[in-house]
């Protein structure tokens, strides 16, 4: 699964909102994928010290933030999912820096076993993502 970054955002701050930005994919993974996971512990292996943080106490100063992290983990509670971020070194993270530099080729290298098609976005969520300012 792949999206691309509102065109709008370049003109404005989001896009130098790292953690924010960082943040989508891991709502988009509980939104896409939650339903599987019920009833169980999931770990995320995240890059960013700051967002570990983040997501570990669940909570930010950051309105931008927590106008993600506020679903993410009313998502997780329903699906009764409990979850603990983990920090990873960038250097580990090789198969998430393929996709976000579009290294297609790098990416099926290093995830063989990935589905071929990737899952659609779902419409309401990239709809929301858009709307942001």
């Amino acid at each position: 699964m792949f999206m691309q970054w509102p065109p709008h955002w370049e003109s404005c701050d989001i896009i130098k909102d790292i953690i924010f930005l960082e943040l989508i994919p891991l709502v988009l993974a509980i939104e896409v994928w939650g339903k599987f996971l019920r009833n169980r512990r999931v770990y995320f292996n995240v890059d960013n010290e700051a967002l570990v943080a983040i997501l570990n106490k669940q909570s930010s100063k950051s309105k931008r933030v927590m106008s993600l992290l506020r679903p993410l983990v009313l998502a997780l509670m329903n699906y009764n999912i409990t979850f603990k971020a983990r920090h990873i070194e960038g250097a580990n993270n090789e198969i998430a820096d393929s996709i976000s530099r579009k290294q297609w080729d790098r990416f099926r290298k290093l995830a063989p076993n990935a589905d071929q098609r990737p899952e659609t976005v779902p419409t309401l969520f990239r709809d929301r993502i858009f709307s942001m300012k």
